[in-house]
C-alpha cells in the first residue's frame, strides 16, 4: 500500500483507550538504508502546544482520518532528540531543494511517497511535480476531474526514487553529515553536471556538500566550476584535505586555482603536499601567467 505525505498530516492521534493525542506534524526517519525507515511519529498536542514523539511500532492502523494507536499510548510518548541519521521529514525535506543524482539536477520536494508493507513505514519517492502542490491545496481531485472532463487528460506524476535523492539541508555541518551517509550517489554525477549543481546552491548548501565529496571527485568538480566559486570550496576544507585535493588536479588547473588563492594560503598548502608535487607545482607557478610551462 502506498500513501502520500499530504494525506497523513494533520491526522488526528488515538489510541484504542480513547484517549486524543494531537495531531501528526512530522515522522521521524533512519538514514543509511536505500528507503529510509519511519521510527517515530512527532504528534503536536493542542494545550499546551508542545511536540512528543512516540514510535511508529505502537501504531495500530491508519483509518480514515485518523492514526490509530495501540492500547492505552500513556507514558509512551518522549521528547526528540535528534540523532546523526535521524531526519525530520516536514522540517528538513519538504518544500527544501534535493538534488536528483539520476537527472543531475536541483529539484523542489513538493510531497512525499510512502510505502507500507509488513508492518513498516519507508519513505521511496519524492514528488517533484505539480501533482503534489495540488495534492496539499487539497485541489487535485478538482483539477484532475476538469482536465478529464474538458481535455480527456491528466497531469502525471513526477515521482524520484529516494534511492536517487541526495537530501540538502540549511545546517552545513548537519548536512555534511547526512551527504557523508549517501556520498556514493554523488560520484555518479558526472563533474561537469555535479559543478553545475554546486553553482545553483548558496554558499551553505554548496559548502556542505563539497565537504562531502571524496579526494578524487572533489578534484574533478573543482576542475569544471568557475575560479571564484573553487577558491571559496578549497577555503573552506582542512588544509591537509585541501593539498590532498589539489595534488589530485590536473598540473595546470591546480596552478590556476592556486594562483587564485592569496599568497599565505598558497605557500601553506604547497608546503603540506609531496616533494613530487610540490616541485612540479613550483616549477610551473614560477612561469608568467599566459605562458606555457
Amino acid at each position: 500500500m502506498f500513501i502520500f505525505f499530504s494525506e497523513l498530516l494533520d491526522r488526528r492521534i488515538l489510541d484504542e483507550a480513547g484517549n486524543g493525542w494531537g495531531k501528526l506534524n512530522d515522522f521521524v526517519v533512519q538514514l543509511g538504508e536505500m528507503f529510509p525507515k519511519v521510527l517515530h511519529l512527532y504528534v503536536v498536542s493542542p494545550r499546551p502546544k508542545t511536540g512528543k514523539v512516540i514510535s511508529w511500532d505502537e501504531v495500530l492502523s491508519l483509518d480514515g482520518n485518523v492514526i490509530k494507536l495501540k492500547g492505552d499510548a500513556s507514558g509512551k510518548f518522549h521528547n526528540f532528540h535528534s540523532k546523526p541519521q535521524g531526519l525530520l521529514l516536514r522540517d528538513e525535506i519538504l518544500d527544501k531543494q534535493v538534488v536528483d543524482t539520476y537527472g543531475s539536477k536541483i529539484e523542489r520536494v513538493n510531497d512525499l511517497h510512502f510505502l507500507i508493507n509488513h508492518g513498516e513505514l519507508r519513505l521511496v519517492h519524492v514528488d517533484v511535480g505539480i501533482r503534489g502542490i495540488l495534492r496539499r491545496l487539497s485541489l487535485l481531485k478538482i483539477v484532475d476531474g476538469l482536465s478529464n472532463w474538458f481535455f480527456a487528460y491528466q497531469i502525471p506524476d513526477k515521482l524520484i526514487s529516494w534511492k536517487y535523492v541526495q537530501p540538502l539541508a540549511k545546517d552545513p555541518f548537519k548536512e555534511a553529515l547526512k551527504l557523508n551517509v549517501t556520498q556514493r550517489k554523488l560520484t555518479e554525477i558526472h563533474p561537469s553536471e555535479l559543478a553545475d549543481i554546486l553553482e545553483e546552491l548558496n554558499s551553505e548548501k554548496r559548502e556542505a556538500m563539497f565537504k562531502s565529496l571524496d579526494i578524487e571527485t572533489a578534484a574533478e568538480t573543482l576542475e569544471e566550476v568557475s575560479p571564484e566559486v573553487g577558491v571559496s570550496l578549497i577555503e573552506t576544507v582542512t588544509e591537509e584535505k585541501a593539498s590532498d585535493i589539489i595534488e589530485e588536479m590536473a598540473p595546470d588547473e591546480a596552478v590556476d586555482l592556486l594562483a587564485d588563492l592569496s599568497e599565505e594560503k598558497k605557500e601553506s598548502l604547497i608546503q603540506v603536499m609531496e616533494k613530487g608535487k610540490r616541485e612540479e607545482l613550483e616549477k610551473l607557478l614560477a612561469y608568467p601567467e599566459g605562458t606555457a610551462g
